[in-house]
């Protein structure tokens, strides 16, 4: 395991994306509704019963997510885009315990979604590190 830390989670002050592909509104609907986030409209908090419809997007507004999973936070954007993705810090990965607590992460979103979950460098969907698949086969890519 020390080896996935070192080669995944270096320090060099880029993030590592989790990206949920070929994903549709009804993805994020089943995320927002079981998973607690803090819903950020263009830079002001909303209620905790706000859920961003697609209408909004086509208004132009920014609607960004905070999700605290078991003391790690993942940022993304709500979008229309066919793909869900949360940047995270690799710093918040530094040890087995953190390690395993971001695999529970991804193995609850592949269970809400059925889809495959991969963390990647960031904004480098090509480059996969790990990946999650619905029945929960773990892959590292060392």
């Amino acid at each position: 395991m020390d080896e996935i830390l070192n080669k995944f989670f270096y320090k060099d002050g880029s993030l590592r994306d989790i990206y949920i592909l070929d994903t549709t509104s009804m993805d994020w609907d089943k995320l927002l509704t079981n998973f607690k986030f803090t819903i950020y409209k263009n830079g002001e908090i909303m209620d905790d019963e706000y859920i961003p419809s697609e209408q909004e997007l086509l208004n132009g507004n920014l609607i960004n997510v905070n999700l605290i999973y078991k003391g790690i936070s993942f940022n993304g954007y709500y979008n229309n885009s066919d793909f869900i993705e949360f940047d995270l810090h690799p710093t918040a990965i530094d040890s087995i315990e953190s390690l395993n607590k971001l695999l529970d992460f991804m193995k609850e979103l592949t269970q809400e979604t059925n889809k495959e979950i991969i963390l990647t460098p960031e904004s480098t969907i090509e480059e996969v590190y790990i990946s999650v698949k619905p029945n929960e086969t773990i892959k590292y890519n060392l």
